[in-house]
């Protein structure tokens, strides 16, 4: 699960709680002087300032103020306290058609359920909840955040087994790669390891070949020799015989 999902899925359990506490959410006029947090509590609710964050937006001009209040704010409409921590309000001096806005794009920081009005004679305008469907949407909320997370965190974890078994099988690749060529020049050596050896075999037995016929020439040349050197002798022999005296 990439990032963006998870986000988009925990935005969408957020709307869907909120659509969950409708029917007993919504917005109430409190009593002169009265806090919010006083207002919601009259009813059994709850005031929170998330949810007067969150709601802001459906009060945050004169048409919409009018439509919740049930009233005009046709005396005034004031926008020079928008971001005021009790704002929206009506009742300025007790006139209940003199309304004081809420501004758009509001900060959290800038709402609070235990303000009171003032002067005391003004009542705020407030937005509150069902104290069951809070504590339980809450729970919920942060019970499938968690999910969530661990999802997001177990994807994580995969993503990155599954990168790093890609890296090793790579490198397994070109290891087997580089043994198959490895293995083929052994095979190559090995085949020119034995015509070597073949080679040299011959060689030796040529060369056997030509000592024995060095040896035969040399005998031969002393044959020749002997042969050519016995008429020689004899034919000295023969003039001695013919120059000795006959005796009678």
């Amino acid at each position: 699960m990439c990032l963006a999902t998870f986000w988009w899925l925990l935005l969408l359990l957020q709307e869907l709680h909120f659509a969950a506490a409708t029917a007993a959410d919504g917005w109430v006029v409190g009593g002169a002087g009265e806090s919010c947090t006083a207002a919601c509590g009259t009813s059994g609710r709850v005031c929170t300032e998330q949810g007067l964050y969150e709601h802001n937006s459906e009060v945050d001009s004169q048409a919409e103020l009018e439509d919740v209040i049930g009233n005009t704010c046709s005396s005034q409409y004031a926008t020079n306290q928008l971001t005021h921590r009790t704002s929206p309000n009506l009742g300025d001096k007790g006139d209940y058609e003199c309304c004081q806005a809420s501004g758009p794009d509001r900060s959290l920081s800038t709402f609070s359920c235990a303000a009171v009005p003032s002067p005391r004679d003004k009542k705020r305008v407030c937005y509150c909840q069902g104290a069951a469907n809070t504590s339980t949407s809450r729970t919920t909320t942060q019970s499938t955040t968690f999910t969530l997370t661990a999802t997001a965190s177990t994807s994580s974890t995969q993503n990155a087994t599954i990168t790093s078994t890609q890296s090793m099988t790579s490198t397994l690749t070109a290891t087997a790669a580089t043994s198959s060529t490895q293995s083929a020049t052994i095979t190559s050596t090995q085949s020119m390891t034995a015509t070597l050896t073949a080679t040299a075999t011959t060689t030796s037995t040529q060369s056997a070949a030509i000592t024995s016929t060095q040896s035969m020439t040399s005998t031969l040349t002393a044959t020749a020799a002997t042969l050519h050197l016995r008429p020689q002798r004899l034919q000295r022999r023969l003039r001695a015989l013919r120059l000795r005296p006959h005796r009678a």
